[in-house]
């Protein structure tokens, strides 16, 4: 990890929250979420890299509204993360508990890099939900931008 001289962790707001309410017992808060995915969702590549290759933890576990890390980094469109995560073993077509998978959310946020990225891997772009598929999340977000 980071050497005693090097620049300090920098983390939002809400993170320090959650760690002062961890700190003081209300671990509900937590949800079934573990320390990759704040990691992941702040896109701290450097604790992301401790915990998956020094710690080798798991990069698939689901909190408890079955997302994984992926999913979380896929809603707040960090590509450099969710790469990351895929090339470490994150598998893109796991679903949440509502059906959706990283190619819904990347389609209907637009990140039209992150769906090139999981073209790339061979990733099936025509897997279906409840909600629908890729295409209607992306057809609903290009209907929201005009």
């Amino acid at each position: 990890m980071a050497s005693s001289s090097s620049t300090p962790l920098t983390v939002s707001p809400e993170v320090l929250a959650f760690l002062s309410a961890v700190r003081a017992g209300n671990l509900g808060l937590l949800k079934g979420c573990g320390a990759l995915y704040f990691a992941a969702a702040e896109a701290n590549m450097e604790v992301c890299k401790y915990l998956l290759e020094e710690l080798k933890l798991d990069v698939d576990p689901k909190d408890v509204d079955g997302d994984t890390a992926l999913h979380h980094v896929a809603r707040s469109v960090h590509n450099e993360t969710a790469r990351y995560l895929i090339d470490r073993g994150a598998d893109p077509a796991i679903t949440d508990d509502g059906g959706l998978t990283v190619v819904h959310y990347s389609a209907g946020s637009g990140n039209v890099e992150l769906m090139n990225f999981l073209l790339s891997k061979g990733v099936d772009i025509d897997c279906q939900s409840s909600s629908g598929s890729p295409l209607m999340f992306s057809a609903d977000c290009v209907s929201k931008m005009l």
